[in-house]
């Protein structure tokens, strides 16, 4: 082989080698560090223990999945008032509505048909600022007889961020909200939310 030759191959060599340990600093393989390693409580958690943690207060407030829901108080059609709180230990339902809403009417029969066929949830249809006479003649022609509050502000929708009517949200009996449905509700849609709420 020839001086010429030599020279070449070794500075092939090592700039292959420059090469590698070049990639490998750029690209150092990671290394776990204890820190940031999740630690896993000992032994697993049982599903009791889950169910538990779900009923603690540690759940913070949002209008979403899997949050607890705001709590509120608002009047009856009879002028009293009613706090969500109130109805702790049962799964609720909180329908946003408004009388001139065509796809809130419309759900309105499958919404009372689940109400009078449940003996434990509680309905709160919460009417979108009107006043008390235009939703008292709705709920007289309708038949309704779940308790309708009056959110005449919209501190509640707002609250809830209810963005479109009708909106309903299913909160279980600790609380915590188990579906947001946006939209009209088919009786079928009405009882597996329901059933996912803890309702019977």
């Amino acid at each position: 082989m020839s001086k010429l030759s030599f020279v070449v191959v070794l500075s092939l060599l090592a700039g292959a080698a420059l090469l590698v340990s070049a990639c490998s600093f750029v690209l150092p393989v990671p290394t776990p560090t204890p820190t940031l390693r999740p630690s896993l409580p000992s032994p697993l958690p049982t599903t009791a223990s889950v169910k538990a943690a779900s009923t603690s207060t540690d759940v913070p407030v949002r209008a979403q999945k899997g949050f607890r829901a705001p709590d509120f108080t608002l009047l009856n059609l009879e002028g009293g008032e009613v706090n969500l709180s109130d109805f702790r230990g049962r799964p609720v339902l909180i329908n946003f509505w408004a009388t001139w809403c065509p796809p809130c009417r419309a759900e309105l029969p499958a919404i009372q048909e689940a109400y009078q066929n449940s003996d434990n949830l509680v309905v709160l249809g919460l009417n979108f600022q009107e006043s008390p006479q235009d939703v008292k003649s709705l709920v007289a022609f309708e038949g309704l007889t779940f308790p309708v509050l009056l959110d005449e502000g919209g501190s509640v929708a707002l609250k809830y961020r209810a963005r479109g009517l009708p909106t309903s949200f299913f909160v279980d009996p600790q609380g915590i909200i188990t579906a947001v449905h946006i939209g009209p509700m088919t009786k079928d849609q009405i009882a597996n939310y329901v059933a996912q709420a803890g309702g019977e």
